[in-house]
Parts: C-alpha cells; sequence; structure tokens
C-alpha cells in the first residue's frame, strides 16, 4: 500500500518564526501566555531543526501557537512566518512615515 505524502513536509520551525543569526527567537507561546514579549529569546533551533524554549514550553505548546498542533499535517503552502506586534508596529511606523534619501 503506498500512501500519498508528495504533498506533505516535516514541520520547520523556521517557516514560521525569524531567528537570529545565533538561531534564537522570542517563544511565541511565552508572549501569548504572558500578554507581552519576555525580556530574553527563549527559543532555540539547532542547525537539525530541532528547536526548544528554555523558559519551559513544550514543542506541542509552541507548535498549538503557530496554528500547526503536532498531529497535523503541514502543507506547502505559502511560506508562513510568525510576527509578533512589536515587529508589526516598527514595520507599519516605517512604511508610513516612508523613507528619506539618508536613510535609505
Amino acid at each position: 500500500m503506498q500512501t500519498n505524502n508528495s504533498q506533505e513536509k516535516l514541520f520547520n520551525i523556521r517557516d514560521f518564526i525569524p531567528f537570529d543569526r545565533n538561531g534564537r527567537a522570542y517563544c511565541p507561546n511565552c508572549e501569548q501566555n504572558k500578554g507581552r514579549r519576555p525580556s530574553q529569546k527563549s527559543l532555540a533551533v539547532l542547525e537539525s531543526g530541532a528547536y526548544k524554549c528554555h523558559a519551559g514550553c513544550t514543542s506541542e505548546e509552541i507548535r498549538l501557537c503557530l496554528g500547526v498542533p503536532k498531529n497535523s499535517s503541514v502543507l506547502p503552502t505559502s511560506k508562513s512566518q510568525f510576527h509578533t506586534a512589536e515587529q508589526i508596529t516598527k514595520a507599519m511606523d516605517w512604511l508610513l512615515q516612508g523613507q528619506d534619501e539618508e536613510s535609505a
């Protein structure tokens, strides 16, 4: 029996969360549960794709917060990213203020 896995792909947290060059990011579950961004980037990702929240969130909690529960399939639709309220506010401010030649 052959299953059709051609449309499914493995979950890659980098498709949902922007990590810095050190492989660290703010955990979306920490932010959602505390109602504000934590002071530290507690989410770490390895080259292998394994990830861990050093504040104690489980991978199940993180994936549920991203809208991709562990028991669900990840389909290769458009690349999704998670953006925090602070990132969206900064982008909106930048867009509304325009960009002058000196800051370009």
